[in-house]
């Protein structure tokens, strides 16, 4: 009918023109289903789940990506908590513990990594006490503006990661660092998250996790969920 197949690039994939259902949900979610195990829940990249029920549902005849996109939508508590107990011991000993010893020491370098895995990880913290889903890291700032929970932190995390780490600003950054977590401790306080009643996220995370009520994801590893 005259129409002609875009170029498919190496690094896109198989993006253009027609593409079954079962094809892009195994490519997607590694179910042609939809169907995620406790497993899947755990270690599927939440970018991956938002590309699945995501974007404009023009014609569903069957009503099944309907269905799956219901299904979907809500991650399981148990899975969120989990999420939220990894990411927050991250947090931990990415910011509280290794960052002011990296910078004292005057490795510049190793401090602002340690920086960026705090920034990434309280990311993932916000999005999840939000209930939504962390999209692709460049969508990350973007998508967190229009967040009800935590959404002003923009501007902290800006600061920790476009600025160095001589001895003055190592110490600005570790307040910031504070501030950040003493922010996120209070609202996991005021959702009932963690029984702990401190400013040390390590005991906060275990505190969520411990408050898993299926004993299988309670004792998986607290890091199985960390991306």
């Amino acid at each position: 009918m005259g129409y002609e197949r875009s170029p498919v690039s190496p690094v896109g994939g198989n993006r253009h023109g027609v593409v079954r259902l079962n094809e892009f949900l195994k490519d997607r979610l590694g179910n042609e289903y939809g169907e995620l195990s406790v497993k899947d829940w755990l270690t599927i990249p939440e970018q991956s789940v938002l590309e699945v029920i995501n974007g404009k549902l023009f014609f569903d005849g069957s009503g099944t990506l309907t269905s799956i996109r219901e299904s979907l939508s809500k991650m399981p508590e148990d899975v969120r908590r989990k999420k939220i107990a990894g990411h927050l011991l991250v947090m931990a000993q990415a910011g509280q513990y290794n960052y002011a010893r990296l910078a004292k020491r005057g490795d510049e370098a190793a401090a602002q990594l340690a920086i960026f895995e705090f920034v990434k990880a309280a990311l993932h913290v916000i999005y999840s006490l939000n209930g939504k889903y962390m999209p692709y890291y460049k969508w990350a700032f973007h998508g967190m503006r229009d967040l009800e929970i935590l959404s002003g932190l923009e501007k902290e995390f800006t600061f920790l990661m476009t600025t160095g780490n001589d001895k003055s600003l190592a110490i600005k950054k570790s307040n910031t660092i504070e501030e950040i977590a003493g922010r996120i401790i209070t609202e996991l306080r005021a959702r009932n998250l963690t029984e702990a009643d401190c400013g040390d996220l390590e005991k906060h995370a275990y505190s969520v996790n411990d408050s898993i009520k299926d004993t299988e994801i309670r004792y998986l590893n607290i890091f199985i969920a960390v991306s």
